[in-house]
């Protein structure tokens, strides 16, 4: 590509959106130094405005369709929201990214889990992505089958505890199809996170035994239901 318009033309969005995040974004990010420099700052920035604005429909797109309207969005959630999911560009952490702000935009969570889901969202791979696709299926699968066994026994609650999902570690990385010396290093972030815990060490004969399994946590959880149930398919409970 030789001029911006052909950077332009190889972008499948309107000539008018582009040129106007154009203009936009050359005040926030400042002129470029060099010819060199302009071509790729303007490569970088159709990338960023790009994966903005497909975030920004999506989110469009989950309100629309439950019916609802966006609401205001604090600046502590929304600068800091649209400006790392611009970095995005894989489908899966893209829709992510834009779930959570249709949530957002409801007020239907506090400024707290918001900030939280922010920062996992920004220090997760696509490949982080596909455990938690893993485990967060498991919890949709196996939600209601045991809330329904609780019910027939007289237990009433609404939600199944996040710590009844366990996993080898092992287990969870070939169920999500990633090998173990890159995995090792995907479940240890997700523990920094907060995301999934080692179970509590076991004191067999005196000696204390390391743990063997992995669990969703609380936390977890609610970042998983934040960033991947549009408004009107969250649950009250």
């Amino acid at each position: 590509m030789s001029d911006l318009k052909d950077l332009v033309d190889s972008i499948n969005l309107p000539k008018t959106i582009l040129e106007r995040a154009d203009a936009f974004l050359r005040v926030l990010l400042g002129p470029a130094t060099t010819e060199a420099g302009e071509l790729v700052a303007d490569r970088i920035r159709f990338r960023r405005f790009r994966n903005q604005v497909r975030m920004l429909q999506t989110a469009q797109e989950l309100l629309d369709a439950a019916g609802l309207k966006a609401k205001e969005v604090p600046l502590r959630t929304l600068v800091p929201l649209v400006e790392r999911a611009a970095l995005e560009e894989h489908p899966d952490l893209q829709r992510m990214w834009a779930t959570l702000l249709a949530n957002a935009s409801q007020a239907s969570i506090g400024t707290a889990l918001q900030s939280v889901c922010i920062a996992v969202l920004s220090n997760i791979s696509p490949l982080e992505a596909k455990i938690l696709t893993v485990v967060y299926s498991d919890y949709l699968e196996k939600e209601p089958k045991l809330l329904e066994e609780w019910r027939a026994k007289g237990r009433n609650r609404s939600t199944m505890p996040a710590s009844f999902l366990f996993y080898r570690p092992m287990d969870l990385l070939r169920r999500a199809a990633i090998p173990e010396g890159d995995g090792e290093i995907l479940l240890d972030n997700l523990q920094r996170l907060g995301i999934l815990r080692l179970d509590t060490p076991q004191l067999e004969d005196g000696e204390i035994q390391a743990p063997d399994y992995m669990q969703l946590t609380e936390l977890g959880l609610r970042v998983l239901k934040t960033c991947n149930e549009p408004p009107a398919a969250r649950s009250s409970g």
